[in-house]
């Protein structure tokens, strides 16, 4: 039981009996945590359209990314089934595709002026399910 006079004239006794406790538990669930998101890559890629694992998209549509970075994004490399298909040097991050009906990777790695790169990487499907899988041939 904690018990004290003025709960609001410095110290407060109840709190201090808390963070006395808190020292002594060696399980992390009783303290804060210590990483920030964000801190190892200030760099973020991700994709506005298409969304990953959309399925059944027509054979041309428009690739858009969005880059965001601490710092200025100096370049942004889009690449469609491991080819370099363009590359950005300034906004806007689009690209209009025409592809075939299949199953597609898609691609976005950004760098920034401070040398730091972050990538993102889509699978989609064109005409068939995202996720759809080759027929074997009999």
């Amino acid at each position: 039981v904690f018990k004290e006079e003025d709960p609001f004239d410095p110290p407060n006794r109840w709190q201090e009996g808390i963070l006395s406790w808190l020292t002594t538990q060696s399980d992390s669930r009783y303290h804060p945590p210590t990483d920030y998101c964000g801190t190892a890559n200030p760099v973020n890629v991700d994709f506005q359209s298409p969304r990953d694992q959309d399925s059944n998209l027509p054979n041309q549509f428009t690739i858009k990314v969005k880059a965001d970075s601490t710092s200025e994004v100096t370049l942004l490399t889009l690449e469609i089934d491991g080819v370099n298909v363009r590359s950005f040097d300034a906004l806007p991050y689009s690209y209009d595709a025409d592809l075939e009906t299949g199953v597609h990777t898609i691609a976005a790695v950004a760098k920034d002026s401070n040398g730091n790169q972050s990538d993102r990487v889509i699978t989609i499907g064109v005409g068939v399910e995202w996720n759809a899988s080759a027929t074997p041939t009999p």
